[in-house]
This record gives structure tokens, sequence and C-alpha cells, in this order.
């Protein structure tokens, strides 16, 4: 949970919310706390590795709404975020090897090397790829936590010897943490630098702030546990993105080519995923890519609350935090929305034009998934069939 974001992220936030960011990062976790708890709620009663799919399914059933949500989910959870980590990738990678003030050609060259090189070591197997996690996550834990996300503590509820009593503790645990680990982090970078500094420095900001204390050699330092940060994210979602999407492909929400028969392998989930980052990572403003990511994943947690609202009972939740977390999840939505198309009006459109292509690939897949031709009759036998005996669509 605390990794890879805060360093893509900071100096994003600095220049919409300037050194009020930290006030920023409080909300976030206000927000986030209600939520957290239907998750909780929804993974003790539906332990799976499905995740919030599952909680969809569940709340709506398989109809058009999971289907179109599990596109746009895919989209924001997993090629979206993965895109915002590599790119800070690439600007610490340039700020370190090339220099702060170097092209944006550079940034494009190491994004496009880190993305190639997980999806080389993606495709070795798995046991490499635990083992260059596993290195990977030991350097970057002597600064950072590294976790993925709240949600992701709902995937381990069918593993939890006491799901009841250990997955809300951790819940809040986790959350509480996180919100006290951005604030002060945030705290600690705008009162390094000046507001003007960190949007200047964008990604870099928080190793540049390190750098008036530790000089040269703290900026080193930093620069490189980022580096390992968002390459341990990067490597972690892309190993992971063929297992949703197979589960996808095999229930019908997905196209064939994400699944274990797609002809592009077994690894197809990981390959179309990789693509997908490359372009989006290479050619989308990172300020654009956060905006369409935060958007997106609302939209998804809210359908995720309104989804724990109908399976309260069952859930045993208490409606007054499930009420709660749809309210403030519902009111951040609208408010990003107003200001987005007061302020990035093509931004405002990408989402549109990202929700009309869900709706679209979702009528395409369970239109070619559901059409079954009537076979052709042998020769041998009568060309007429009574209607009775006509196969049923």
């Amino acid at each position: 949970m605390i990794g890879a974001a805060i360093f893509a992220l900071l100096g994003e936030a600095g220049a919409v919310a300037r050194a009020a960011v930290w006030i920023s990062f409080l909300i976030g976790g206000i927000v986030a706390g209600p939520l957290g708890y239907v998750c909780a709620k929804l993974g003790m009663r539906f332990p799976s590795s499905g995740g919030l799919i599952t909680y969809l399914i569940k709340g709506f059933g398989e109809g058009r709404l999971v289907g179109i949500a599990s596109w746009l989910g895919y989209t924001a959870a997993i090629v979206i975020v993965t895109a915002m980590v590599t790119v800070a990738f690439g600007g610490y990678a340039t700020s370190l090897f090339v220099g702060t003030h170097a092209s944006g050609a550079w940034n494009n060259l190491f994004i496009t090397l880190l993305i190639l090189g997980m999806v080389a070591i993606n495709l070795v197997g798995a046991k490499f790829v635990a083992n260059a996690q596993s290195l990977i996550v030991a350097c970057v834990a002597l600064t950072f936590f590294a976790y993925l996300g709240f949600n992701v503590i709902t995937f381990t509820a069918g593993d939890l010897r006491k799901p009841a009593h250990d997955l809300p503790r951790a819940m809040t645990y986790a959350l509480s943490i996180i919100a006290l680990t951005y604030v002060l982090i945030a705290i600690g970078v705008f009162g390094t630098l000046t507001t003007h500094e960190v949007i200047e420095y964008g990604e870099t900001a928080i190793a540049e702030a390190v750098r008036p204390t530790l000089g040269g050699a703290g900026f080193t330092i930093m620069a490189i546990v980022a580096l390992l940060s968002t390459a341990g994210c990067t490597n972690a979602t892309l190993y992971a993105s063929g297992n949703p999407t197979g589960q996808l492909a095999k229930t019908g929400l997905f196209p064939q080519i994400f699944g274990e028969n797609s002809r592009l392998g077994r690894h197809a989930g990981l390959l179309i995923t990789a693509g997908l980052v490359l372009i989006v990572a290479n050619l989308v403003d990172l300020s654009a890519i956060a905006s369409v990511g935060s958007a997106v994943s609302l939209m998804v947690f809210l359908l995720v609350g309104i989804a724990g609202w109908r399976r309260r009972a069952d859930a045993n939740s208490n409606p007054v935090i499930v009420a709660a977390a749809i309210a403030v999840i519902g009111i951040a939505l609208v408010s990003f929305a107003v200001n987005t198309i007061q302020t990035a009006p093509d931004t405002f459109t990408a989402i549109i034009l990202l929700g009309l292509l869900a709706i679209a690939l979702d009528a395409i897949v369970r239109r070619r998934h559901h059409h079954h031709p009537t076979p052709r009759p042998p020769a041998t036998r009568p060309t007429v069939e009574h209607p009775a005996s006509a196969p049923t669509h």
C-alpha cells in the first residue's frame, strides 16, 4: 500500500492542492475507511481470491453492469496503475543516470526497458519471478512497507484461520498506518521544498527533499529506493495480471484471447497487459493517467459500496457505515467530475470515452460468447427439422 504510489503522485497532488497535500491524504484515508469496512465484511462473507469482481457478482449477478465494471477495473487497477508507476520509474531513472533536466525521450526509453524487462522475467517462470520479487521487496522494506492496496487484503480471507476476527483488524491497521505515513511524508516534503519546487520536480520530489539534509548521496539513495519500489510494483502487477483476466475470460466476461486457450499462449494476459501499459505510459501525460485512474477507481468502488449495501444482511454489515461509504465515494466522484470538467475538459472527455469503450467491449464479448450457430445437419439426414427439435439459444 505504501511505496510506488507516493513516488508517482506527490508532485501531481502538489500541483492541485499545493502545500495542503497532507490534508488531501488525510481526506483520502477518511474516504477509504468506510469502504475498507465494506470490503472486509464482503471478504468475510464471500472469501475468494477474486476480490472486487467477486463482490460485484454477489451484489449484482453476472449481468452487463459487472461486465462493464470488470473492463473499467482492469483498466484502472492494472493498466493505468502500472503505467503510472512505470512513468515514475522513468523519471527517477532519468534523474539518476542522465540528469534532472534530460529530455523526455530518456523517460520513454527507461519506461520501455522496464516493461520489456519485467515481461522477460515473467516469461522465464514463476519461481524466478518469486525470487526476483523477494529481492526487490527485501531492499524496499528498508525504507517503505510494500503492500499492493487495501482491497487486496480481502483476497486473503479464504486463507485466514479467523477471517471474522483478523480481516477487520488488518484493514483498520493498514488504513491507519498508510494515512499517517502519507500525511507525515507530505508534511516532510513540503516542509523542506517550496510548493513550486515540488511541482517542478514532480515524481522525484521525495528524493529532492532529502538532498538539502543528506546531499547528493541522500538523493541517490532515495532514487534507488524509488526504482526498486516502482520496479517491484510493475513486476508484481504484470505477474498477477494473468490470473484475473484468465478468470474473466473463463466466465465469458473477457474475450478468449485472454484465456488459457489463447493463441498468444498461457501468458496471454501478461502480454496484452504489457502492450497496453507500454502505449499508455509512453503516450499519455502522468497527470492525465492519474486523473483517469482515480475517476475509474471511484466508479468501481462506488459499485462495490452499492453491492455491499445490497448484501448488507448476508455480510452482517452495519448499514450506517455502508451508507457512509457510498456517500463519501459519491461525493468524491461528483466533486472530482465537476473539477475535471472545469480544469481539464480533455481528461474528462477521456474518462467518458473510456466508459463508452467499456460498454462497447462488454457488448461485443457477450454477443460472441452467447452466439452459438446451429450446426448444419449431415447430408444423410432430413434437411428439414421439426420445430420442436430445433435447438434453442
